[in-house]
């Protein structure tokens, strides 16, 4: 995938911050969601250079591991940019693409509950997500219902 090239903010100190600036944003356009993740974490940690890159990178026209990546970096921007990725999240919520709704939708309740066991009980996830239901649709249209797995017993177990 052939990237636009990025125009100099003016911010940059020096070639070298430039350059890492144009690693990272390759990076998080890549394929790998485990190198884009760690990509949209270090830009998150860049201040307005990272927000506008990853600004681009959720409401531009990019793929949607690119979007998760980019909703990771923007929920882990910390101080005064906390502020401003919660305005691009907001701006994705309005957006027409209807992954990147979904996407800043996840985005929004992790960044505003935080993650499970570290301040929000499992009371709070479950009454923001009730009307959320894990469902297999068939390949004829016909929707199952998830399956439980049988409980082992001595009779039953496998030696």
């Amino acid at each position: 995938m052939a990237l636009a090239e990025r125009k100099p903010s003016g911010r940059e100190q020096d070639q070298a911050q430039i350059d890492r600036l144009e690693r990272l944003r390759h990076k998080l356009h890549g394929k790998d969601l485990s190198k884009a993740r760690r990509a949209a974490y270090k830009l998150s940690w860049q201040q307005e250079d990272g927000l506008e890159i990853l600004e681009e990178a959720m409401l531009g026209n990019t793929g949607k591991m690119t979007k998760v990546a980019a909703g990771y970096g923007l929920r882990k921007m910390n101080g005064r940019m906390r502020k401003m990725a919660m305005d691009v999240i907001t701006k994705g919520l309005n957006s027409s693409s209807p992954v990147t709704k979904q996407i800043c939708k996840q985005t929004l309740i992790l960044l505003l509950l935080g993650p499970k066991g570290k301040g929000a009980s499992s009371a709070d996830i479950s009454a923001q997500l009730a009307g959320l239901r894990i469902e297999e649709i068939s390949t004829n249209g016909n929707i199952k219902k998830p399956t439980r797995r049988p409980v082992r017993t001595n009779a039953n177990r496998k030696y």
